[in-house]
């Protein structure tokens, strides 16, 4: 049963989690239409990382154009391309020290620095003029760049940054996907529960078989124990069931777990595919029929009696509660009733509320229990009996309020009785 209950736990989350599929499926192939229209919308303008910036930064180049040229053109001179350069002057700067260091060695360092400045003055000389040979005066691609930088600032104002652009394609795409993908996603989790029906479904079978095992063994305790309690022709049987349901093209039934056992489909619960049901017939010449139907109030709780001695020698309960077991008989039988209930108490804490001196006189320990009325309330005392008072008690419940030597006599009778 235990392993029966994890598979039985599995197989229910597997149809919930398809039952949620095929609703989320729907939920979105309503939204399929303005998911797709929203990625087709972001995806006209085929935004790149990074683009913005990168536009933003070659727009204000070419707003900077004639600016750079010029400048470009200016450094270009003062560095290199003039008769006073910056240039020419290193170059004459470093023929007067090369004379020098011949008359004081320490200008060696300081021709070096001049040589370093000649390169370095020749670099940048060269990178601003290549760089001023290359500027456009370009008015069309302004315009086709202000235009883009409009739509990619659109989809930022639409979505809060430029960042979020991407993790909304991202998003749509996936959507788009999973709403493509849904009936593999359905596939699998069907095979899934294909499989898991077929196990639950074996092992809930080898249960069924061990209850009708067991139901076997259950009805002749039964009978031998009626026959203890009084009932002598009594015929009690378990009849077991299972449930087929309806067929179903959707394959599952929201609200009904069903399993495979050999090529027969069953209603399931937590506890199995058995439905168990107690027939009875306590006269001769009766057939059995179920136990709610045909029993008077006095065998079922004999019956009751019954079922509960047997199930307690095997669930092993430490208390068992009879709550005026003895209702509706009285005289020999109340005695086999006070027996049994003794017999079982070898085993198990047994509490009994009774009216019948036969079965109160069979009890290790007796409490008396007084219902009271007083000032508009109910109260209740209770008191535990000696064995003098357990006496009188019983006598009382024998011969009523009116104590005689026969009912003391008759009282202490019953408490000899094992």
């Amino acid at each position: 049963k235990e392993i029966y209950h994890i598979k039985y736990s599995e197989l229910t989350k597997k149809i919930s989690e398809l039952l949620q599929l095929i609703r989320n499926e729907q939920t979105l192939r309503n939204k399929e239409e303005s998911l797709k229209f929203e990625f087709e919308e972001i995806n006209r303008i085929k935004p790149q990382p990074n683009e913005e910036k990168e536009l933003e930064h070659e727009l204000k180049i070419i707003q900077s154009s004639e600016e750079l040229y010029n400048n470009t053109s200016q450094v270009y001179r003062f560095l290199y391309d003039n008769e006073n350069s910056a240039y020419d002057n290193v170059s004459a700067s470093i023929k007067l020290l090369e004379h020098l260091i011949k008359i004081e060695p320490k200008f060696k360092e300081y021709l070096d620095e001049c040589y370093k400045a000649s390169v370095s003055i020749e670099e940048i000389s060269k990178y601003v003029k290549n760089y001023n040979s290359i500027i456009q005066f370009e008015q069309e691609k302004l315009e086709v760049i202000s235009e883009r930088l409009q739509l990619l600032k659109g989809l930022r104002k639409k979505y809060g940054t430029y960042e979020a652009i991407f993790n909304r394609i991202e998003y749509l795409n996936d959507e788009i996907k999973k709403i493509g993908n849904f009936e593999n996603e359905i596939k699998k989790l069907r095979g899934e529960i294909s499989d898991l029906k077929i196990s639950c479904g074996s092992t809930a079978n080898e249960i069924s078989n061990k209850r009708k095992k067991a139901s076997v063994q259950f009805e002749k305790l039964m009978v031998d124990t009626l026959k203890l309690l009084g009932i002598e022709y009594s015929i009690f049987k378990i009849i077991i069931t299972q449930t087929k349901p309806e067929k179903n093209e959707n394959f599952i039934n929201e609200g009904t777990i069903t399993v495979y056992i050999e090529d027969n489909e069953y209603e399931a619960n937590p506890k199995g595919i058995d439905m168990a049901e107690f027939y009875i017939s306590t006269n001769k010449g009766e057939i059995p029929k179920p136990l709610a139907n045909v029993a008077s109030g006095g065998e079922i709780s004999r019956i009751m009696l019954a079922i509960k001695s047997i199930a307690a020698q095997s669930d092993e309960l430490p208390l068992l509660v009879f709550d005026e077991i003895d209702s509706g008989i009285s005289g020999r039988i109340a005695q086999k009733v006070g027996i049994t209930m003794k017999n079982l108490a070898k085993q198990h804490q047994v509490i009994a509320i009774t009216h019948l001196p036969q079965i109160a006189a069979l009890g290790n320990r007796n409490i008396r229990i007084i219902k009271q009325s007083q000032n508009g309330r109910t109260t209740v005392k209770t008191n535990v009996l000696e064995a003098d008072d357990k006496i009188y008690e019983l006598a009382r419940l024998i011969g009523g309020e009116k104590i005689t030597d026969a009912t003391i006599k008759a009282a202490k009778e019953l408490t000899k009785i094992k």
